[in-house]
């Protein structure tokens, strides 16, 4: 009997060699952070994917690595929506997919970077167009 556990085991090695590192990426949170591509091909519809389903382990390792690069990319365009930057444009998707955990993850990361930004909307410029005499 306790041959047949060893080869049990010696088969899944041997099995587990052949299967690819997509695959073993999904497994567990070190076989994701072993073989996670630096930058997919296509980022905009892999980030879509994660925010779709909430997938905020990923979420969060692709936000600490590109959060920077993200703040720069301005105007984003996405049907018809123009925003301000990308990550006003991630924010976008989250509430509307709800995706409650990775948008927990990106205001987490921001008061971490800039936690004395209370007022940040209050920044904004209004153009006022009425006549004074």
């Amino acid at each position: 009997m306790k041959s047949a556990d060893i080869l049990i085991d010696d088969v899944l090695g041997v099995i587990f060699d052949f299967i690819p590192t997509t695959t073993k990426r999904m497994l567990n949170k070190q076989w994701h952070n072993k073989y996670t591509a630096p930058n997919p091909k296509r980022m905009n519809t892999f980030m879509r994917a994660v925010i779709r389903r909430d997938q905020y382990f990923i979420f969060e390792y692709y936000l600490t690595i590109n959060y920077t690069k993200w703040r720069k990319i301005s105007p984003w365009l996405y049907k018809n929506m123009k925003f301000h930057n990308y990550i006003e444009f991630i924010r976008y998707l989250c509430c509307e997919h709800t995706s409650s955990r990775c948008q927990c993850k990106l205001n987490a990361l921001e008061n971490k970077l800039k936690p004395n930004r209370k007022k940040k909307y209050k920044k904004m410029k209004i153009r006022s167009i009425r006549w004074n005499n």
